[in-house]
């Protein structure tokens, strides 16, 4: 498995702006990602604050915890998602590398982002929003590793945003 290094900065600048409005959430969900860590061996380590007692930060592999349905409950669904996509990663191996599907541009309207995705060897081009792509696994899959990280993140940072409106 081979996590690109910027979308591993990403991931820890949204972790740490999420942070930062943990308190509000710390009611509903006992625990929180706040920092992850991408190892030379490619392994990932999730840095988790757990509420409770004492707050404390303790260190998961996204495996570890994927696999506990009782500790996965309490993650919000965002986080929910960005272990399930790295515990995904190690499992599979990596996202399909024969991709059919590619980014060819951007867009932005009323605080979305709109993928112009084209089709490799048909004409014309499509335009989704990040969380239609996202909730498309299957096309997900057809995408390269690191429009596929594209799309995961801005999806998302997005609905991080919607929740704190």
């Amino acid at each position: 498995m081979s996590i690109n290094k910027s979308v591993a900065e990403k991931l820890r600048n949204y972790l740490s702006n999420a942070y930062k409005d943990f308190n509000k959430d710390e009611k509903k969900y006992r625990c929180k990602i706040v920092n992850l860590e991408l190892k030379d061996n490619d392994d990932v380590v999730l840095y988790v604050k757990i509420s409770a007692v004492k707050s404390s930060v303790v260190s998961f592999s996204p495996e570890e915890l994927v696999l506990s349905d009782k500790m996965l409950r309490e993650f919000s669904s965002i986080d929910s998602r960005t272990i399930t996509f790295f515990a995904l990663q190690k499992e599979k191996g990596a996202i399909l590398e024969n991709h059919t599907h590619t980014i060819c541009g951007q867009e932005f309207n009323n605080g979305k982002t709109i993928f112009i995705t084209k089709k490799m060897g048909e004409q014309g081009e499509r335009k989704q929003t990040a969380h239609e792509l996202y909730s498309n696994a299957q096309l997900l899959n057809q995408f390269n590793r690191a429009d596929t990280q594209n799309i995961m993140v801005t999806a998302i940072q997005e609905q991080v945003a919607e929740d704190f409106e």
